[in-house]
């Protein structure tokens, strides 16, 4: 797709974020950002009210920056935790959504800020919130994000951004990338048994097993962490 089709189409609306190419990326993402900002999200999520867009950010802790722990209470409350590298692979496989749309890499750079930004509202909000405790065993007690956590989180997806600009742009070697989301993805369930892929399949169809799977992992865990 090139971009002078791009200039001629309208709004795109990939889930809950409008892109429009014939507007300026930049004041698109602060139109985005002071609306959602001001609490005028019905304009750019229709399907949640803004009740439920009640925001469960607080303040955390800065240091360390990055703790082991997958579970409650140290979770979602430092800079980074395992759960930074789920957030690093967004940014690795939307690189690609944003190069198939069209957008140069400053332009995708830009887009990957305001979609995960979005996200981390959404990601905030009660309803999700609750749908995490019911269907990850992982999260029985999350209790939503902190500041210093969603700074990380929009660090870490724009550094998974620029990894596969490196490998796509630079390299030109996409394969790379596929095998990075694959490393990391049994990684992440060697160590914690979640993953992107596992959060983003149980959040849209529970499975008892592995929540069941997952919390036993958190059991071990805590046991183990106990007796140091």
């Amino acid at each position: 797709m090139t971009s002078q089709k791009l200039k001629s189409t309208s709004c795109i609306y990939l889930k809950y974020l409008p892109v429009c190419p014939d507007e300026s990326i930049k004041e698109r993402v602060l139109e985005i950002w002071s609306a959602l900002l001001k609490g005028n999200s019905e304009k750019f999520y229709p399907e949640i009210s803004p009740f439920d867009l009640k925001m469960a950010w607080h303040n955390g802790a800065w240091w360390p920056l990055y703790v082991p722990q997958w579970y409650s209470p140290k979770v979602s409350q430092h800079v980074f935790d395992p759960y930074s590298f789920t957030h690093v692979l967004h940014g690795v496989v939307l690189y690609y959504l944003w190069f198939l749309l069209g957008f140069g890499p400053t332009g995708g750079f830009l887009v990957m800020f305001a979609f995960e930004f979005s996200w981390e509202l959404l990601e905030n909000s009660e309803s999700v919130i609750k749908r995490y405790r019911e269907s990850s065993g992982t999260s029985g007690e999350y209790k939503g994000d902190s500041y210093q956590n969603i700074i990380g989180d929009l660090i870490v997806c724009e550094l998974g951004y620029s990894i596969s600009l490196l490998f796509n742009y630079v390299f030109g070697k996409f394969w790379l990338s596929i095998v990075f989301y694959i490393v990391v993805e049994v990684g992440l369930i060697l160590y914690m048994r979640d993953s992107l892929t596992i959060t983003l399949f149980t959040l849209i169809k529970p499975n008892e097993g592995i929540s069941k799977w997952q919390a036993e992992g958190v059991e071990i865990a805590r046991k183990a962490e106990t007796k140091q």
